[in-house]
């Protein structure tokens, strides 16, 4: 996962506590359906145009393993389709039948498309070496495919072990009328010794195991027929060199794609390569430029680059209701070979030629920074003799040491990337920043034998919020205090966040929080669902691991404990 600022310790961490601190309370409704017996692990749900909800599970048999983004697997999948009523009560489940083509399909997505549902499953033909993607309809009554299997893409595919696994992707553009398909064929992994994002070993290349530098896109009408395509689509500027990965894509109204892509070259610098080439400083980091590229139906394109002398940590891209496009930024600031985070950006295009016709921006606010930023958090709590320490630390600290130290007071170090951006009714730019770190702990055991035994845990922190909004030109900010601890295991979502009236509303683990109009009042409201004391009856306990906001308001998540599993709505008066 990215996002992640390592912390690396040789002490064994004592507690790990889950906190939360907001200006005033919010009203919000927990709700539950009956318990029931579930099969495999929930992927999905979708709410229905009859009314209920379908939701989608997956269990496993067989055995395998994976590294990173290689599979070795002779796993087969098992997929259910469960219906409920309104209020999430359990009415059925049928297992969905993807045994087509004498094959046994996998399930990639189902989409709501207009108003049918499609399902879309693939598989991996050894001997062509391909991946071939197919889709047909799917009755949400019945819970069963609505007629024939339509191959609608294929990619390169191996099962050596130095090459990246195949993937697809699949989007629905904003007004139901064009989805877009978008797939990444295996590529080799050169191999040479690296530090992987967690501190662990992984392989690396110039073509980075994580990014994609080539894809082959397909844009389907309403008939699903293919209106827009491009075969291994890779992002170049002319005149350049340089290599952008795909950060972001998307399909809009009429059908064209959109490409964002960030220079490869601020993820590729290490200590050993500025060493080898003498460099006195960073000066290849100014080149954290991000490119947006539209590719049109007819396959015409245009490019736009990001603002020379920029420096972008991240960014997003969104349209408005009138097709505009919005880019949202974290903008940077170099210290040493990285970028910290230092402020945020709008950037606003004309849809046609990708003009800039207007700009907001602006650092992040230092009144802030001292209520997040957990180094100026210390040094307020510190006594005079702690500070007394804590100057002689800092008198034995690098030069490198030292302005990471200096940086704390305008940057937020542990924010990495945009946890969430999107637009409101109004057309204003939200953006949502989370503090990510990981801390590894190694402790060494000796028992009396003399004989020593070393285990290393993995805690995975998700801490406090700063939210963003950009209102025309105007930057307005605040804050959300909490701390949340994963061990050993990264959360596969930290938060989800929905937009409705002008208002903010974020659900964290264990936790609601809503920001008004101008964010200037922030209001929490803590999960009972979450509290090991709720009990269900018919349940000795129960974890989350999966929920969806379905509108603005409401977020569905169900709880599980071994094979029972109910449903939750989460509202928010």
């Amino acid at each position: 996962m990215k996002g992640f600022r390592i912390v690396t310790v040789i002490y064994l961490l004592l507690t790990i506590s889950v906190a939360s601190q907001a200006q005033s309370r919010l009203k919000v409704s927990e709700n539950h359906g009956d318990v029931f017996k579930a099969n495999g692990r929930f992927m999905d749900i979708h709410e229905l145009p009859s009314g209920g909800y379908m939701s989608l599970s997956a269990s496993a048999t067989g055995g395998g393993f994976s590294i990173g983004l290689l599979s070795f697997s002779k796993v087969k999948a098992t997929y259910f389709a469960q219906v409920y009523d309104e209020d999430l009560n359990f009415l059925k489940e049928k297992q969905v039948n993807l045994k087509a083509l004498g094959k046994d399909l996998l399930l990639e997505k189902v989409v709501k498309f207009g108003r049918d549902f499609y399902v879309f499953a693939s598989f991996v033909n050894e001997k062509t070496k391909k991946k071939y993607l197919f889709y047909s309809r799917f009755d949400h009554i019945d819970l069963t495919t609505d007629g024939e299997w339509m191959k609608v893409a294929e990619v390169k595919a191996s099962s050596e072990k130095d090459y990246t696994r195949p993937t697809f992707s699949i989007d629905v553009s904003d007004n139901q009328k064009y989805i877009v398909v978008f797939g990444n064929g295996s590529e080799r992994i050169k191999r040479k010794k690296s530090r992987g994002l967690f501190a662990r070993s992984r392989s690396s290349s110039n073509d980075i195991a994580s990014h994609n530098f080539k894809f082959t896109f397909w844009v389907m009408d309403e008939k699903m027929k293919i209106v827009n395509y491009e075969k291994k689509h890779q992002l170049r500027i002319n005149e350049s060199s340089d290599k952008f990965y795909i950060r972001d894509l998307t399909v809009d109204d009429q059908g064209a794609v959109y490409i964002l892509g960030k220079n490869a070259i601020t993820d590729q610098l290490t200590r050993k390569e500025v060493k080898k080439d003498k460099r006195a400083t960073w000066v290849d980091i100014q080149k954290s430029a991000f490119i947006l590229e539209k590719i049109y139906p007819d396959g015409t394109s245009v490019q736009t680059v990001t603002p020379e002398g920029e420096l972008f940590v991240d960014m997003d891209i969104l349209f408005d209701k009138d097709g505009v496009i919005n880019l949202v930024g974290l903008n940077g600031e170099q210290v040493y070979s990285k970028l910290v985070a230092t402020g945020m950006s709008r950037l606003v295009l004309d849809p046609d030629n990708l003009d800039i016709i207007l700009t907001a921006n602006a650092d992040i606010d230092e009144d802030i920074l001292e209520k997040i930023n957990d180094v100026q958090e210390r040094e307020q709590d510190m006594n005079k003799r702690q500070k007394k320490r804590a100057k002689k630390r800092e008198n034995r600290m690098s030069d490198e040491e030292k302005a990471y130290a200096e940086a704390a007071k305008r940057a937020a170090l542990n924010v990495s990337s945009i946890a969430f951006s999107g637009l409101d009714e109004n057309g204003d730019a939200v953006i949502v920043l989370e503090e990510q770190h990981l801390q590894i702990v190694t402790t060494t055991y000796t028992d009396a034998n003399g004989n020593t035994r070393t285990t290393t845990t993995y805690y995975y922190h998700y801490d406090d919020l700063l939210l963003v909004k950009f209102i025309e030109d105007d930057v307005v900010q605040n804050y959300y205090k909490k701390s949340f601890v994963s061990v050993n295991v990264p959360l596969q979502k930290s938060m989800d966040v929905t937009l409705g009236d002008g208002e903010v509303k974020i659900m964290t683990q264990g936790h609601i929080v809503r920001a008004d109009v101008d964010l200037g009042n922030v209001k929490d409201y803590e999960l009972k669902a979450f509290d090991r004391k709720d009990k269900i009856p018919g349940m000795r306990r129960k974890y989350f691991t999966y929920r969806k906001a379905v509108d603005e308001n409401t977020i569905l998540a169900p709880a599980r404990f071994r094979s029972k599993a109910v449903w939750y709505k989460i509202e928010v008066n």
